[in-house]
């Protein structure tokens, strides 16, 4: 197989794995900045490389989650992160638990729209031109 029939084959085609790995490694990169906004961008380039649409909000969901959940585990050792959690969760008036899952779950579903918007715009770019796997 020739470079250039690798390279179709990893643009033209379906990678999950690829996609997750990638977008996971965006994710804990990305993270760092502080603005959260860029988790649009990972699940893009998470959609770029899934090309379907449910699956690649799935992929796009688990890699942003499961990379901030590490931060907070992370931050949790370092620092009084439950605490935080806890004295933010009584303003608002929920548990701090339930608000940091709610952080999970908003993250998450940054990262999913960000695939989903990136797989489908991937398609449509592509058209005939897309390998779709059975």
């Amino acid at each position: 197989m020739s470079i250039v029939t690798g390279i179709k084959e990893l643009f033209y085609s379906e990678n999950v794995f690829i996609g997750f790995i990638i977008a996971f490694v965006l994710a804990l990169y990305l993270e760092i900045t502080g603005v959260y906004l860029l988790m649009l961008l990972v699940g893009g380039v998470a959609g770029f490389f899934v090309k379907r649409g449910w699956l690649s909000f799935i992929i796009g969901f688990m890699s942003v989650a499961l990379a901030w959940g590490i931060y907070f585990i992370f931050f949790a050792f370092i620092g009084p992160l439950g605490e935080f959690f806890i004295l933010i969760g009584s303003i608002i008036g929920i548990s701090g638990v339930i608000l940091m899952i709610l952080s999970l779950i908003i993250g998450g579903l940054l990262g999913g729209i960000g695939a989903l918007v990136g797989a489908y715009t991937t398609q449509l770019i592509l058209g005939d031109k897309y390998i779709r796997k059975s």
